[in-house]
């Protein structure tokens, strides 16, 4: 957990998290970061969803 002094470097915490492998996407206040060029979370899950949707039709 970090805790930031009225938002003081949250360019450096932003680059930090998002140089971890296991990060995505992450939310500050009202604004979410991810890495430039990734779709946002809520569209990759929406992506994944309909491919588990259509390979269960597959198997039937």
């Amino acid at each position: 957990m970090f805790t930031m002094e009225r938002g003081k470097d949250i360019l450096e915490l932003k680059e930090f998290i998002l140089s971890q492998a296991e990060a995505y996407e992450f939310k500050i206040g009202d604004q979410i970061f991810r890495r430039p060029g990734d779709p946002p979370l809520d569209q990759v899950i929406e992506k994944l969803q309909k491919e588990k949707r259509g390979k269960s039709k597959d198997e039937l």
